[in-house]
């Protein structure tokens, strides 16, 4: 079927029948936000572009899945660390500026509309990315995570479409991190039956997840996000994530047994301080990769030009 054509503000728009099958998109929820379009699904429910009526600004909507109503104890805990890491003010950090009620019950949780590209975009466009660009992106993912961390929260759920590239006056590539929804709902117990099970993160992004995550350990600290971002500089430089395989218990089994290929199969032109520095990221211990985000910024600087 083709796509309609739609009154919308007194302006004719091109709707797809896709967008118009959702019910959100057109409506108004929480009094404010008007629903432009969907983005896309992740582990804690889907994302629409939206317009702030009231500020005039863009925005993203996260609706939470149900299992999350906006009164229960999980979203309200939620609220509390984002109300945090929107404190920290980060310049690399998408942090939600608002958390209210949909008609339905169903929380809803609202952040800048960064604009760019995401970094998964770019990998799959370009494929095997320059090495002071990667340096570059990761020494700004090792700034926010840093922050996140020293703040007491932990991402959990790296994956580069949580990379986004925006572009600043003078051609300046800022990167912003975005979804910490997943960390911080599953740091919070849900009315006493604990909070969100690392599963919803094995369905959205198995390629980043850390052994100790797979494996069910009850503590993950910021050694997971280290492994992650070792994940994601392993793949903008190899053009492939360390572990592929055909089905998701075979990828599980490679992430928590088998050791990452090294990257000179795929970049013998790399230095053999990325090297060792990735492997390190990818240890199977948390204890033997680096030991913050900082060390791994410290080790990329010599390769970020800027």
């Amino acid at each position: 079927m083709p796509p309609r054509r739609q009154l919308h503000d007194g302006s004719l728009r091109i709707v797809s029948t896709e967008a118009r099958a959702d019910p959100r998109v057109g409506a108004v929820i929480g009094g404010r936000y008007r629903i432009e379009r969907r983005l896309g699904v992740g582990s804690t429910g889907p994302t629409y572009a939206g317009v702030d009526l009231e500020g005039g600004g863009l925005v993203a909507v996260k609706v939470l899945l149900p299992v999350f109503p906006h009164e229960s104890a999980a979203v309200q805990g939620f609220a509390a660390r984002c109300h945090e890491l929107a404190a920290l003010g980060h310049p690399n950090i998408v942090a939600p500026t608002e958390i209210g009620c949909c008609g339905e019950g169903e929380a809803f949780v609202v952040s800048e509309l960064v604009p760019g590209t995401s970094w998964a975009a770019t990998m799959a466009e370009t494929g095997p990315q320059p090495l002071d660009s990667v340096a570059r992106i990761g020494r700004q993912l090792c700034s926010a995570l840093g922050a996140a961390h020293a703040a007491g929260i932990v991402h959990l759920g790296l994956r580069p479409e949580c990379v986004m590239l925006s572009k600043q006056e003078g051609g300046r590539e800022v990167v912003r991190l975005r979804g910490f929804c997943v960390a911080c709902l599953k740091e919070s117990p849900a009315d006493g039956q604990g909070g969100l099970s690392i599963t919803g993160t094995m369905v959205w992004a198995p390629h980043c997840m850390a052994p100790e995550q797979i494996e069910g350990a009850p503590d993950l600290g910021p050694a997971v996000d280290i492994y992650g971002l070792g994940v994601l500089v392993h793949q903008a430089l190899a053009g492939r994530p360390p572990f592929q395989a055909d089905n998701l218990p075979m990828l599980l089994v490679q992430i928590s047994r088998e050791d990452p290929p090294p990257l000179r199969l795929y970049r013998p032109d790399l230095p053999e301080q990325i090297e060792r520095l990735v492997a390190g990221m990818l240890a199977k211990k948390p204890e033997e990769r680096p030991s913050s985000c900082r060390e791994v910024a410290a080790e990329l600087e010599p390769f970020s030009q800027g």
